[in-house]
C-alpha cells in the first residue's frame, strides 16, 4: 500500500466491515436501501453488527468463524 501511494503521491483511504463507510458504499454502488437489503455472515461483530449499524438486517450462520 505504501508503495502505490507513494507511486501515485496521493494518500489511499482503506476501508471494510464492520465500517459503516464499506457497507454505505455497497449500497450506494446498488441503489439501495438498508431495509431492501440483508447481510448474511458468519462474523457477529464485522458481518451481522456491521451490518446493523447501518440499518441493514444481519443474519448470522453457524459456519466459518462460529
Amino acid at each position: 500500500m505504501k508503495a502505490l501511494e507513494y507511486a501515485c503521491d496521493i494518500k489511499a483511504e482503506v476501508f471494510g466491515k464492520p465500517s459503516s463507510l464499506f457497507f454505505q458504499s455497497v449500497l450506494n454502488d446498488m441503489g439501495l436501501q438498508p431495509h431492501e437489503v440483508v447481510m448474511i455472515g458468519d462474523d457477529l461483530v464485522n458481518d451481522v453488527g456491521g451490518a446493523q449499524h447501518c440499518g441493514i438486517k444481519g443474519i448470522q450462520v453457524r459456519t466459518g468463524k462460529y
